[in-house]
């Protein structure tokens, strides 16, 4: 997936130095509570992150 560039928005693929923003975004209490799973770790989002880069 490339990136999307609008005057309001920017969505980029995930880089595994987003992993610290990622696990904080798992910690909310309400995506806790949501039922989707989430990552207990940076170091477990750091490997969900290469490994979605790996499936394209």
């Amino acid at each position: 997936m490339g990136n999307i560039v609008t005057r309001r928005l920017r969505i980029r693929e995930w880089k595994p130095s987003d992993a610290p923003a990622l696990y904080d975004i798992f910690q909310d209490q309400e995506i806790r509570q949501s039922g989707i799973c989430f990552c207990s770790s940076i170091e477990e989002c750091q490997r969900i992150i290469k490994k979605m880069d790996r499936k394209e």
